[in-house]
């Protein structure tokens, strides 16, 4: 799955898309094709509408029309917009396509090259994104989004010393640029410099202190750090900036089954049910809650669940082999247990983690 950071990654190229061209000279000074601009005013749409809108199906219509009937640089332009537009509806390759054709005629504005290295990026193609981004830097030195885009290429490639340098210097442009101290937190965090990561996270929370996402992370690093108090709070927070979405409340879930707060997990499960009621991790987590209760058949009941739509997911068959073994069917146990490593050797962890994996010492 390339995630939902390579999305992220592609939606900032794709949102700087309008304020590069259009201040493109090169591309600008003809936005509006010779065609469209010699008829006569009626009620007809103009010739290439909707190619610079927001509606894919429209900016794929309008742009192709421009592209038939223009010449040069407002090709390119049209090319760039119809490569969004087939971005946004995941049409990477035909998105490529666009852009490739869109550099062969007019490679000077920076936007071309940056939206390239979004759609490289979300194909997890990190060098190729990383020599787009370059490109892109070359024309546009000050491109905080370029540097974001490079700087997160870097990171997948384990380069975290030139990620960090990239986000440093996009926060040096631009000193309230939340995603970039969010984004060098994450690098200091993959390097083990985790007091570091902490201080970007705050500095991040200051700036945006409404963006979920970012106390999640700095729950992650709380949770490293044995601060299960204030893991809680920063997930606690999220949730509540993010009340429709159900990864925060059910985080805030196995926590609370971790430190054995368990009518806290119980709520906070089921407010997760609610907004999320096929979520197989919402029923793990359920399930991790009865074991955690002694309540193995409630445990089973909730694994159950899971295994009915997939009789082979790894984490539910290791947490119910818990269950059955708390039940004393010791080969039930055992075929559970076994058919969950053999699938993923390394699913018994979070279990141990919860501490309700007591025949095996916790991994650190």
């Amino acid at each position: 799955m390339r995630g939902k950071i390579g999305s992220r990654r592609l939606s900032r190229a794709l949102a700087a898309l309008f304020s590069l061209t259009l201040a493109t000279p090169a591309l600008a000074q003809q936005a509006t094709p010779p065609a469209a601009a010699a008829e006569p005013q009626t009620h007809a749409r103009p010739l290439g509408a909707g190619c610079f809108g927001e509606d894919p199906a429209d900016a794929i219509s309008g742009c192709s029309t421009m592209i038939a009937v223009g010449d040069g640089p407002i090709v390119a332009l049209a090319l760039i917009h119809r490569a969004r537009a087939f971005a946004m509806t995941g049409d990477d390759k035909r998105a490529l396509a666009d852009l490739d054709r869109s550099l062969r005629i007019e490679s000077r504005p920076a936007v071309g090259w940056m939206v390239r290295g979004g759609v490289e990026y979300r194909q997890e193609r990190f060098a190729e994104a990383i020599a787009d981004y370059d490109e892109a830097l070359k024309r546009e030195p000050r491109s905080t989004d370029a540097l974001h885009g490079r700087g997160a290429a870097w990171g997948k490639l384990g380069q975290y010393d030139k990620a960090i340098a990239d986000f440093t210097q996009a926060v040096t442009i631009d000193p309230k640029d939340a995603a970039g101290f969010y984004d060098r937190a994450a690098s200091y965090r993959a390097q083990g410099q985790i007091d570091k990561a902490l201080e970007d996270y705050g500095v991040a929370i200051a700036l945006e202190p409404r963006d979920a996402r970012f106390y999640d992370s700095r729950a992650d690093v709380w949770g490293q750090l044995g601060r299960t108090d204030r893991m809680g709070q920063d997930l606690q927070e999220a949730a509540e900036l993010a009340p429709a979405d159900p990864h925060y409340v059910e985080r805030l879930c196995r926590l609370r089954v971790l430190v054995r707060e368990l009518d806290r997990a119980a709520e906070a499960c089921g407010t997760a049910l609610k907004l999320a009621p096929m979520s197989r991790s919402v029923r793990i987590s359920l399930g991790a809650m009865g074991l955690a209760r002694g309540e193995p058949d409630a445990a089973i009941a909730e694994f159950d669940q899971v295994l009915g739509a997939d009789p082979a997911e790894p984490q539910a068959l290791y947490g119910r082999g818990l269950a059955r073994r708390m039940k004393g069917d010791r080969s039930g146990a055992e075929a559970d247990l076994s058919a969950a490593r053999a699938r993923d050797p390394e699913t018994g962890k979070m279990w141990q983690a919860l501490r309700l994996d007591p025949a095996e010492a916790p991994q650190r």
